[in-house]
């Protein structure tokens, strides 16, 4: 996959400076061209009492007084990213909307093939932002998710399950570490099944724990062959097996990677579902950026 469009997506230029230096950075190491998108809430027809004419006038104020805040906050952002050159005018484009949508029509629109977003806003346990759950469950581009400053991407932790969709990540990761000077580590996470496990405390296991030593060592057997036989195109690798919940054991793994690539997959409504339940939970509590790969056959549905 080729990372040639890259779109940024804007709220207030202090919460979204990581995400910008993150998306100039990585156009300037791919070769890729940039575009800043920012979206203003305005009134809808379903307003009462507000003519087209007013609606209109009402709009244009609102954009008007978007982009004269934006630009004065933006030019010190794109200075330190090394796009001081770059003509405002050009790159960001000011538009009406929910951000959630903005950024996804206009992704579609140029063909992004990647949205870079900043850190989503924490509110409840089970929440993750609702521009950036429905950017990642409905986009078709490639979604990365930066949460905090940017730093040089020299390690890349990439989960695999031996799902196509990870795999295909893999490939995607290997591209990327190519162009960035950095190193792979895959990550192979064994949770046993729980046919292996006895069911009352303090008693003899009840379930027959040799299938369970049988498929350990069968999956193993599989991940080592592939990780063998995987094209790495001359990037440095290496591979961990390792036991538990996933989830837990990639963001065990935070302070030695700078960045995480994983595949999403799905086809239903909910967030989880459609990101998949892993890829969901690391996107929801990484303190690193997160890189989240669909695979192109996979869409949304509501």
């Amino acid at each position: 996959m080729g990372l040639q469009q890259i779109l940024v997506g804007v709220d207030d230029p202090q919460r979204a400076a990581p995400a910008i230096t993150a998306g100039w950075e990585l156009a300037r190491v791919l070769g890729a061209r940039v575009e800043m998108v920012h979206a203003v809430a305005v009134p809808t027809p379903l307003w009462p009492d507000v003519d087209r004419a007013r609606l209109a006038a009402l709009n244009a104020e609102a954009l008007t007084e978007a982009w004269q805040q934006l630009s004065s906050g933006l030019a010190p952002i794109l200075e330190d990213a090394g796009a001081a050159d770059q003509k405002l005018e050009e790159i960001l484009h000011v538009l009406p909307g929910h951000p959630g949508k903005v950024i996804l029509d206009r992704a579609s629109e140029v063909d992004a093939d990647l949205i870079v977003i900043g850190p989503h806003r924490k509110r409840r346990l089970i929440d993750f932002g609702s521009t950036a759950r429905g950017i990642l469950s409905q986009t078709a581009s490639s979604v990365w998710v930066q949460p905090c400053e940017f730093r040089p991407i020299r390690r890349i932790l990439v989960p695999v399950d031996l799902s196509e969709e990870s795999l295909r990540a893999l490939r995607t990761a290997v591209l990327l570490a190519r162009m960035l000077e950095a190193t792979i580590e895959t990550l192979y996470c064994f949770d046993a099944p729980e046919f292996a496990w006895g069911g009352v405390a303090g008693y003899p296991d009840a379930g027959p724990a040799y299938l369970c030593e049988e498929a350990r060592s069968a999956v193993r057997a599989e991940y080592e062959r592939v990780v063998a036989e995987f094209d790495w195109s001359g990037v440095d690798h290496t591979s961990r097996f390792v036991e538990g919940n996933p989830t837990a054991r990639i963001l065990d793994l935070q302070d030695e990677v700078d960045l995480i690539a994983l595949g999403t997959h799905g086809r239903t409504g909910f967030a989880a579902a459609v990101l998949g339940s892993v890829a969901y939970s690391v996107l929801k509590q990484s303190r690193l950026p997160v890189l989240a790969m669909r695979h192109p056959e996979r869409t949304w549905m509501a």
